[in-house]
């Protein structure tokens, strides 16, 4: 039997949630089976962001709404799965986030992709002080 470090089990999860966008409240919905929003509304909600805070042209708002959407539907997909591994799970978000950045970095510039990072790495760090006030509560 393999012993899992659950620290280390956070730690993916944060790498994996890092550059996830309007996200946060998305994957812990997810991880503790709670209520989610609708996919499309969730994809809506990160394009709208993206389309402000990145200036994205009518092209790039297209696209950038394809790979949003993808990206929830894989996610709700990975929760209708049940996969009771959370490592397994985390694995595959991971994935997932990892193909969604290479396909952003695809449609926007160089400078838009640099504050796309910028904005993962917020929101990252948003996650984290979420994840430490929930471990405080519980």
């Amino acid at each position: 039997m393999k012993i899992v470090n659950l620290n280390s089990a956070y730690s993916i999860l944060i790498m994996g949630l890092g550059a996830m966008l309007l996200l946060s409240i998305s994957v812990i919905s997810l991880a503790n089976d709670g209520p989610q929003r609708d996919v499309t509304e969730l994809s809506q909600m990160a394009t709208e962001q993206m389309a402000d805070e990145l200036s994205l042209n009518d092209e790039q708002l297209k696209q950038a709404e394809n790979i949003n959407l993808k990206f929830f539907e894989r996610l709700q997909s990975m929760r209708q799965d049940g996969k009771s591994q959370r490592i397994a799970r985390l694995r595959e978000l991971k994935q997932a986030t990892r193909e969604r950045d290479d396909a952003m970095q695809e449609i926007l510039s160089e400078q838009q992709y640099a504050a796309y990072m910028q904005m993962t790495a917020e929101r990252r760090s948003e996650l984290r002080e979420l994840i430490k006030a929930r471990r405080q509560v519980q």
